[in-house]
């Protein structure tokens, strides 16, 4: 299985997404699932990820220093299982990116919890906590769906 965490620049919200998730599946032992994060425009590509992004993981203890920021690819869309998106902006230009055979595929991450919605942009309100409280919202859906799939 292989899952794209989609955000606009891929410098805040899908890293985040990406290295926490990564690392739930490690403490709970999941094995055959890739996860990579990436951009659906190429404005932060080549940069690694914002401090605000960075500053939670280490507060946590997840490393993040390899990250490079990336623009999705319609290759990748192709090859993948799930594109989670962090909000309907994202949606549109990764529908757009991905084509009409994709479509299915594409869903916002929040969509794996109780209270579907768009994960707010921190790079315009500042509030990487928050941004993480609803990451891991979804992912701890998104945890227990992987579960049953694989």
């Amino acid at each position: 299985m292989k899952i794209i965490f989609i955000c606009y620049g891929n410098i805040c919200r899908s890293p985040m997404a990406e290295y926490i998730f990564k690392s739930m599946l490690k403490k709970a032992k999941i094995e055959g699932v890739e996860v990579v994060s990436r951009g659906t425009s190429s404005e932060e590509e080549g940069r690694g990820v914002h401090r605000g992004t960075r500053g939670v993981l280490e507060a946590i203890g997840i490393d993040c220093s390899a990250h490079i920021a990336k623009r999705l690819s319609k290759a990748e869309c192709d090859e993948c299982d799930l594109l989670l998106c962090m909000d309907q902006y994202n949606v549109w230009h990764t529908e757009e990116i991905a084509g009409e055979e994709n479509k299915r595929k594409i869903k916002k991450l929040l969509e794996f919890s109780s209270h579907p919605r768009d994960i707010d942009d921190p790079w315009y309100t500042h509030d990487f906590k928050r941004s993480y409280r609803e990451i891991v919202e979804g992912l701890n859906g998104l945890i227990k769906y992987v579960k049953s799939k694989v």
